[in-house]
C-alpha cells in the first residue's frame, strides 16, 4: 500500500512519559513537546512522518484506577462517583486534548497534521486490532497523521480495552509500504538497560536480539500498557519487516532524528 508521494516514511512513537509528567494528572511536558515538534519539522524536510503518541498522565492514571485495561468488569460499580463508562469518556477526552497540544506545537513549526481518532476508527486491542490502513495512506504526503493509545471498543464479553500506542506504531510500520524506520522515543533512560535505570550498574544495550537477557523496570502503578518490555516485543515484530528499529531517549532530539534516518546513535537498536 504505497503512497503516491516519493518520500520514504518514518514512524515515530512519542512515549507518554516523554511528553507528559507521568505521575501528575494531566500535566504536559511543554519543553519536550516543543523539542519533539522540532524533530518532526526536521525529519519532514526529507521524509513523510507518521506520528503516534502515548498517554502518560492523560490516560494511565485514570485507566489504572478504573481497571479499563481489563475491559468491562462485572460488579465494578461506582468509585469516587464514577463508573467505568464515565472513566472511558474522561480518558478519551483527555487523550484528544493531549493530541491537540501536539497539533498546536506542530502548527507552530508550520506543519499540517490530521488526527485519526483511535476509538472512532479502530476496534480491538493487541497487534491484531481492526483498522482501515487507507485512512493513514490518504494523509501521508499531505500532512502528518497522528494517532495515540486509546480506549477502544472490543468484542464481548470484554466490550472495551486499552489499545497501546506501541501496537499502533508497530502495525503501521509493518503494513504501510514505504516505511524505513520505527523509533520509540521515551524518557528516563538512553534505551534498554541491563538493569533498571536507577541501578548504578545499569548499562545500555546497544543492540538487542531476542536471545538477549536483561531486567527491566515496569511501573505498574502508573502504566497499563506494558512499559519497556512491550516496546521491545513490538520492536522484534517490526524488525522482521524493516531494518531500522530503535528505542532512544527522546530528551535528546538529535538521537531521534539520527535513529529515524538509520544513522547509528546512542540508543538500543532492535533486530
Amino acid at each position: 500500500m504505497r503512497t503516491d508521494n516519493s518520500k520514504d516514511i518514518v514512524v515515530i512513537k512519542f512515549g507518554g512519559g516523554l511528553i507528559t509528567h507521568k505521575s501528575e494528572l494531566k500535566k504536559p511536558n511543554l519543553m519536550n513537546l516543543e523539542k519533539m515538534a522540532h524533530v518532526v519539522k526536521e525529519l519532514s524536510n526529507s521524509y513523510n512522518v507518521v506520528l503516534v503518541h502515548g498517554a502518560g498522565s492523560y490516560g494511565h492514571l485514570i485507566a489504572k484506577k478504573y481497571d479499563l485495561q481489563l475491559g468491562e468488569v462485572a460488579g465494578f460499580g461506582i468509585k469516587d462517583g464514577l463508573t467505568q463508562d464515565d472513566a472511558i469518556k474522561i480518558v478519551r477526552n483527555d487523550m484528544a486534548e493531549l493530541s491537540g497540544l501536539i497539533v498546536d506545537y506542530l502548527s507552530k513549526e508550520g506543519l499540517e497534521s490530521r488526527q485519526i481518532i483511535p476509538h472512532q476508527n479502530i476496534r480491538g486491542t493487541g497487534m491484531d486490532f481492526e483498522i482501515d490502513m487507507s485512512l493513514i495512506k490518504r494523509i501521508v504526503g499531505k500532512g502528518i497523521p497522528i494517532l495515540w493509545g486509546d480506549v477502544v471498543d472490543c468484542n464481548s464479553p470484554k466490550n472495551f480495552g486499552i489499545l497501546s500506542g506501541d501496537d499502533i506504531a508497530a502495525r503501521i510500520a509493518i503494513e504501510l509500504e514505504g516505511v524505513i524506520s520505527l523509533v520509540f522515543a521515551m524518557s528516563g533512560a538512553d534505551g534498554v538497560m541491563t538493569e533498571p535505570p536507577e541501578n548504578p550498574k545499569a548499562e545500555l544495550i546497544k543492540q538487542l536480539s531476542e536471545s538477549t537477557n536483561f531486567e527491566s523496570l515496569h511501573r505498574t502503578e502508573e502504566d497499563v500498557t506494558g512499559g519497556i518490555m512491550y516496546k521491545v516485543s513490538r520492536g522484534y515484530e517490526v524488525s522482521k519487516h524493516i531494518n531500522c528499529v530503535y528505542i532512544v531517549n527522546g530528551e535528546y532530539p538529535q538521537r531521534v532524528i539520527s535513529a529515524a534516518q538509520g544513522i547509528e546513535t546512542r540508543g538500543t537498536r532492535i533486530g
